[in-house]
């Protein structure tokens, strides 16, 4: 698939969290073409390590790999200033479950996402942000809000194939019966509108980045 001017292969080895049959597919190559581009490259959230990547720098407070660093994401050590940055998938946690916490935290905390992620975009040099639409719901009304340079890619079939959505929307359900039961027990207003969960995990992936070539084409 096409993505601006950047080609990607999609990532049909399967594995670790089965990447060929969800939004992985996407995410990986994505991971990797940072990492081919920057040697400098910082991962928030330890994914790449499971797929053959561990030379990069990886911040991950809870994650288990060898690889990690302990860095909370949200203490006073976080500091991204100038720094080349990605995540896959990660960010989206942050308020909502935080990795290694129990349960789902209360939704005035859900916000702490967005708040994340404005840190890493006013203050690192370069970055590549996704997380699936449908997950963490404030997340989304706020990027919606707030980030008009966004970019929504969404599964169109069963096969696992992705394309951009030109409509840039992030009413998508993440499609696990744990996600859809959060949300109706919020309140059907928050499901009126979204796109159905047709798959398993997501049906849309919002990509926020500066690389310019991303957004040209």
């Amino acid at each position: 698939m096409k993505i601006g001017n950047v080609e990607v292969q999609l990532y049909r080895k399967n594995g670790y969290n089965s990447p060929a049959t969800n939004e992985r597919t996407v995410e990986i190559p994505l991971g990797f073409y940072f990492l081919e581009n920057y040697s400098d490259a910082l991962e928030l959230g330890a994914v790449m390590p499971y797929y053959g990547a561990e030379k990069h720098e990886v911040w991950d407070l809870h994650d288990p790999h060898k690889c990690c660093g302990r860095v909370d994401l949200e203490g006073d050590d976080f500091d991204v200033s100038g720094r080349a940055v990605f995540s896959i998938s990660t960010i989206e946690h942050v308020g909502f479950n935080n990795y290694g916490g129990a349960g789902f935290l209360p939704r005035e905390q859900w916000r702490r996402a967005f708040v994340l992620l404005q840190t890493i975009v006013q203050n690192a040099s370069v970055y590549l942000l996704t997380y699936p639409l449908g997950y963490n719901i404030d997340l989304d009304a706020l990027v919606e809000a707030q980030c008009p340079n966004r970019i929504i890619l969404r599964r169109i079939n069963s096969r696992n194939t992705w394309e951009v959505d030109p409509t840039r929307s992030t009413a998508y359900c993440y499609g696990t019966p744990q996600s859809r039961t959060l949300l109706a027990n919020i309140g059907e207003e928050i499901i009126r509108g979204r796109a159905p969960a047709r798959f398993n995990n997501a049906n849309g992936l919002c990509l926020i980045t500066n690389i310019e070539a991303f957004h040209e084409g």
